[in-house]
């Protein structure tokens, strides 16, 4: 398969996924201010964590069916990162205010901005759509390397400085039951890589008319689970991996894998090349877990 025919920018896509993006901030200002009765606060907790995690997969597939690759790509990215940096820091200069909360939460909307952009903008050097499929199978394993083992930069960052993850990633506020300061510490965070990934793969699907609306609806229930095994279970252990803490990449590579092999159409090579990836993960995740703490 050879390079897509250029895709001309949709202004219907990116005008979606302001809407939703703004949804999001509206959502995260609200859900940090309201109080409910005790009884209540960890039940919408986890239904305000999977209703991000729905807003923020939806936005992502939307913005990135329209078509933006390199400067326009680009310029999202700036004017994300840069507003996100902003609005964090004055977060943080307005102290435990409402104005605070009201900045974190537009903060969050243009982390998912820059999110978009720069995966839009890496998906654009993709051009072979069975590159998914190598992708697909190295990317989980590389990021279980991270987040799990001791060698991980992930893991490390969290243990050795938690609140640098808290500044970049997406918040899922806790939704109190007693009176509070906001903003709230998070009760659950979603990486940004990981917003990154799915800007990519949901920008490679469209851009080569690929499964994007089967993927979508199979991938927002998948990490939906994934998400509430953190909130839920996330004191507990599986031997030495604790459930705080899960590599989002795999069920975003299985799903997107599994949803559109079937129109990859893979040659032997291809197929060998898949496999070598995924031995290559593997061995990654294996040196990263022979290391003690």
């Amino acid at each position: 398969m050879t390079d897509a025919p250029p895709r001309v920018l949709s202004a219907r896509g990116l005008r979606g996924f302001l809407l939703l993006a703004g949804a999001l901030a509206l959502f995260q200002f609200l859900a940090d201010l309201v109080r409910v009765p005790p009884a209540w606060s960890g039940m919408l907790s986890v239904a305000a964590g999977v209703a991000i995690l729905a807003l923020s997969l939806s936005a992502l597939f939307l913005g990135a069916s329209s078509g933006l690759r390199g400067r326009s790509a680009f310029a999202l990215l700036i004017a994300g990162a840069a507003g996100m940096a902003l609005l964090v820091w004055s977060s943080k200069a307005l102290g435990s205010s409402v104005l605070a909360s009201l900045a974190l939460a537009l903060g969050q909307a243009c982390l998912l901005t820059a999110c978009l952009g720069l995966g839009t903008l890496v998906a654009g050097a993709i051009k072979e759509p069975n590159l998914l499929a190598p992708m697909c199978l190295f990317l989980p394993f590389f990021d279980a390397f991270l987040v799990l083992t001791q060698k991980g930069l992930t893991k490390r960052v969290m243990e050795a400085a938690p609140q640098v993850l808290e500044n970049v990633a997406m918040r899922v506020p806790e939704v109190s039951s007693g009176p509070k300061e906001a903003p709230l510490a998070p009760v659950a965070l979603i990486g940004p890589a990981d917003l990154v990934f799915v800007a990519l793969f949901a920008a490679i699907l469209h851009r080569f008319n690929l499964n994007s609306r089967g993927t979508l609806l199979w991938l927002a229930p998948s990490l939906a689970a994934y998400l509430l095994v953190v909130m839920v279970a996330g004191d507990a252990k599986i031997g030495p991996v604790s459930l705080n803490a899960l590599p989002a990449l795999v069920p975003i590579g299985i799903v997107v894998l599994l949803t559109n092999v079937r129109r990859l159409r893979l040659t032997r090579e291809e197929w060998a090349l898949t496999a070598l990836a995924g031995l290559l993960g593997l061995g990654l995740v294996a040196l990263g877990s022979s290391f003690g703490s």
